[in-house]
């Protein structure tokens, strides 16, 4: 049996419904607030991986006007970099371009590796029916200090500031993924060389 006393005192305290509701309110704005922010985050890294991606081909197609010299762009998949988890992206100069690529390319390395952003990738395939330098054939490079020989996909820029690799007439098409779809194109002229990038 309860006390009558005790149960009327003020000892016994209870959220009363309308307070239990506001605190449901309250922690589902949160949770809301918070789960836009990490969204938000992953977008504007996989961004930045593209502005940074459009850099680096403006950067190769200057160098090999300014050196009037072929400038390759190498991407070197996750699966050949042990277990690195993201694309590397290098460049590369040599002294000109083969007529045949039978033989390994006798190059020189012009900057640091850059890596695409953790769950960024840059994958194969076209939208629009374009030559994606995934899908091309690998060029096999070897730098000049060194006697290793790599397999890569390649973007190859000659002195006018053309693209020579891979052939063709259409524009090069660079795809980058963060998860199953694609989430930006990197596009870069044939002729004019000039990089952009289209959103989905």
């Amino acid at each position: 049996m309860i006390d009558m006393k005790l149960a009327n005192s003020s000892k016994f305290h209870a959220f009363t419904l309308i307070e239990l509701l506001f605190a449901m309110v309250v922690i589902g704005m949160l949770l809301l607030v918070g789960i836009s922010a990490v969204n938000g985050s992953r977008f504007y890294g996989r961004r930045v991986c593209v502005d940074e991606l459009v850099g680096i081909f403006d950067q190769a197609r200057s160098r090999a006007i300014i050196r009037h010299r072929p400038i390759i762009v190498a991407l070197i998949d996750p699966s050949d970099v042990d277990g690195a988890g993201t694309t590397r992206v290098g460049l590369y100069q040599m002294d000109e371009w083969p007529v045949l690529l039978a033989e390994p390319l006798e190059t020189e390395r012009v900057n640091s590796w850059w890596f695409t952003h953790p769950g960024v990738e840059i994958v194969g395939g076209s939208d629009d029916g374009l030559i994606n330098p995934r899908d091309a054939a690998e060029l096999r490079l070897r730098e000049t200090s060194d006697s290793v020989v790599m397999r890569v996909h390649a973007v190859v820029f000659n002195a006018q500031g053309q693209i020579i690799y891979p052939a063709g007439i259409e524009p090069v098409e660079v795809l980058t993924t963060g998860g199953e779809v694609i989430d930006n194109q990197i596009r870069v002229g044939r002729m004019t060389g000039r990089c952009y990038a289209l959103s989905p």
